[in-house]
């Protein structure tokens, strides 16, 4: 527990570092407000470890998320009256050079142990557990550095109705049915703040395509999720310097909302490394005895993956494997993600 308070505590010195500037701009009306703009772009994101042939630990997630890109202010006129007050004190409402996304989403992910068919706890394994969650997100980006601060808020336990969603999905498929949710997480609102920054490390031009990669690095904070993570992407594809903001670095990351990106194709890969201080899906509930494992704090993932634009629709298709997450556990744990956005 100390550890754990230990790591918010530096995670916080960490976001307070960056998270505040003396100097926020003022100005009221470079541009409509967002609340008054129509919806720029909607999308769905799906992911299932069935592609590698897996049904257990993180084992779906859902997500639907939709925005709003291009912003050129980050004031009381281009955002909703709540947001301006967290963000336009902070370093991602300043430089007039750079535009800004602001995007939500929503969605619910599943996790389950290894052999989930069982009905009785087993100690040795994760918790049964479901989440619900909202997801708000501020972006600012010029050609080089991208800035992303973060809020998800929602609940896990019974009331996630992660049991309803795994059952209904199984039956629709004539898959086995899992019989442990009794031993599920108890009911408890969570919250976490995160915060990002990545910049174009390197850039190479051939007559039709471009090489790139991407780094970057960053941290969260709550009782969902508290940790600290570092990444590199490489790219190869057509107009990435256009599209470098909407371009994953976080394999880990389950509520960065999709950016739409420009014509053209990529193909990437990514490699992340995380120091994670406390995760409820490992840890348990925080205010009440459940069902945990011991968490291992290093971890590390690698993703892979395409993205192509065709007209007004964009889809990403990816694989994420991930190092081993707690002690005892004996199978890795793997997942595919595919995500389909329309550009109004």
């Amino acid at each position: 527990m100390k550890k754990n308070s230990l790591g918010c505590f530096l995670i916080l010195c960490l976001l307070s570092n960056f998270a505040f500037s003396t100097d926020a701009s003022k100005e009221q009306n470079k541009q409509n407000t967002s609340k008054n703009t129509p919806l720029q772009y909607f999308g769905v994101t799906l992911e299932n470890d069935g592609i590698f042939k897996d049904d257990h630990l993180y084992t779906h997630g859902t997500f639907v998320y939709w925005g709003y890109h291009d912003r050129h202010t980050l004031t009381k006129t281009t955002l909703p009256s709540w947001m301006s007050f967290l963000t336009q004190y902070t370093y991602l409402a300043n430089g007039s050079d750079k535009l800004h996304d602001i995007s939500y989403s929503v969605g619910q992910i599943l996790q389950t142990p290894v052999y989930y068919r069982q009905p009785k706890y087993q100690t040795d394994d994760v918790p049964f557990a479901g989440l619900l969650a909202w997801n708000a997100r501020v972006q600012s980006f010029d050609n080089v550095i991208d800035d992303q601060i973060g809020l998800t808020l929602g609940a896990v336990g019974p009331i996630a109705g992660g049991e309803f969603s795994q059952k209904r999905i199984h039956y629709m498929f004539d898959a086995v049915i899992p019989n442990g949710w009794d031993n599920q997480l108890a009911n408890e609102l969570v919250v976490r703040l995160d915060t990002l920054r990545k910049w174009r490390l390197y850039e190479k031009s051939f007559p039709v395509t471009q090489v790139d990669f991407i780094s970057g690095g960053g941290g969260g904070v709550g009782n969902l999720k508290s940790d600290i993570s570092a990444g590199l992407t490489a790219r190869w594809g057509t107009a990435l310097q256009k599209s470098y903001a909407a371009a994953p670095l976080f394999t880990t990351e389950q509520f960065n909302g999709l950016k739409p990106s420009p014509f053209g194709w990529y193909i990437f890969t990514n490699i992340t490394g995380s120091y994670v201080f406390n995760d409820i899906f490992m840890n348990g509930n925080t205010f009440k005895h459940s069902r945990s494992v011991d968490l291992i704090n290093e971890q590390y993932a690698l993703s892979f993956g395409a993205m192509v634009n065709i007209y007004n629709w964009n889809l990403i298709g990816s694989g994420v494997i991930l190092s081993d997450q707690y002690e005892s556990q004996i199978f890795q744990s793997r997942f595919g993600a595919l995500s389909l956005t329309y550009q109004f």
